[in-house]
């Protein structure tokens, strides 16, 4: 992809597409990510998806 924009769009995409069955796989965290507004705007660091896990567990 020649943008993050475009990139976003091919995951998301990929994402949607994407099937396994039989087994349980990280797809759905991955789908959520891929949502997540930190992410599109890439507001994110070397700690943020501990934090993100640590919140949601929570929850």
């Amino acid at each position: 992809a020649r943008t993050r924009e475009e990139c976003l769009r091919r995951l998301h995409r990929a994402l949607d597409e994407f099937v396994v069955d039989g087994i349980e796989t990280t797809l759905p965290l991955f789908r959520d990510l891929v949502n997540n507004p930190d992410i599109e705007a890439g507001r994110y660091d070397i700690h943020w998806l501990e934090k993100y896990l640590a919140a949601n567990r929570e929850s």
